[in-house]
């Protein structure tokens, strides 16, 4: 059973975006590519001129996990994703920019469902975890740094029981359900920390727990949703900091990258207004910058796609 509302495609066992009728233009893609590196290469630059070290790191979202989940006479966005992608990794590439492609990971591993959401465009704990340690393994071959990892036996994986309301079944007001639910990833051995949310003391915690059992969770489970600015200082000043900015695929992440720093930085320029990028990078000056981008945005100049300089 395939069926269209609203702009769901729901299926026997997944709800889809719907993807309009397009045309891949690789003349167009290679341009945008080609402008999203040039961008990207001077936030880098910002970071590289102290001493920093910057990754760009692309995830899949969920149509690319079920791209065969599609009916053939609907749009899987299979030829834009193909081409997109090809034409970031040799656009960043020419620039000098370390590029971490998950999708590489993910396809290793046959694309399997508990990495992303039948009813949410975003990956699970699990596909985060991947994410984090393929950011942290390259950072300690590139630098030396020998940041301690979250590895087997480091972190406990629990699953709520609470019932998950993905961003799709919300848009078909509940009435499609499969009993999908969210889990958290926790250390083993507590790392206290407090925390600073556009400039405002916060709850130390990097996950929105719900109030009960029988309470709805949202993927804003994790750090608390889109947040503009958040810090947090786990008062290890042997260790260096980070910097992670990007869309939402960013929060899951961060829910598990702070194990390994003194301070994360997290920035969402869609809603960041207090200064440029590079400006941001200039006066923190943390020693890795990360940029997570899904691939439906990988290529886009917007916001988080934007050069150093540009302020909201």
């Amino acid at each position: 059973m395939v069926f269209s509302s609203i702009d769901v495609v729901v299926t026997d066992g997944v709800l889809l975006p719907w993807n309009d009728f397009e045309t891949a233009d690789q003349s167009k893609i290679t341009a945008e590519a080609r402008q999203l590196a040039e961008n990207v290469a001077s936030v880098a630059a910002v970071a590289e001129s102290y001493g920093g070290s910057y990754y760009y790191v692309g995830v899949p979202c969920q149509y690319v996990f079920y791209e065969d989940a599609y009916p053939p006479y609907l749009n899987s966005r299979r030829e834009y994703t193909e081409a997109s992608i090809a034409a970031v990794t040799t656009a960043l590439d020419n620039a000098g920019i370390n590029f971490i492609d998950m999708g590489l990971t993910f396809k290793s591993l046959g694309w399997a469902d508990y990495l992303t959401s039948a009813i949410d465009n975003h990956f699970s704990i699990y596909g985060a975890y991947l994410t984090y340690l393929a950011i942290m393994e390259q950072i300690n071959e590139d630098t030396g740094l020998d940041l301690t990892i979250m590895g087997d036996g480091d972190g406990e994986i629990t699953e709520l029981p609470n019932q998950y309301l993905g961003s799709r079944t919300r848009k078909l007001f509940n009435l499609w359900q499969n009993g999908e639910t969210l889990s958290i990833l926790t250390p083993t051995v507590s790392v206290p920390f407090t925390r600073t949310d556009n400039g405002v003391q916060a709850e130390p915690t990097v996950y929105s727990m719900p109030s009960s059992q029988w309470d709805t969770v949202l993927y804003w489970l994790y750090m608390g949703g889109d947040v503009a600015s958040t810090v947090i200082d786990t008062g290890r000043e042997e260790l260096p900091s980070i910097l992670i900015y990007g869309d939402s695929f960013t929060n899951a992440v961060e829910c598990i990258m702070y194990y390994g720093f003194n301070t994360m930085y997290s920035l969402d320029m869609r809603h960041y207004k207090g200064m440029s990028l590079g400006g941001f990078i200039n006066e923190y000056q943390p020693d890795i910058v990360v940029c997570i981008r899904d691939y439906q945005a990988i290529i886009s100049t917007d916001y988080n796609g934007k050069n150093a300089d540009w302020v909201q």
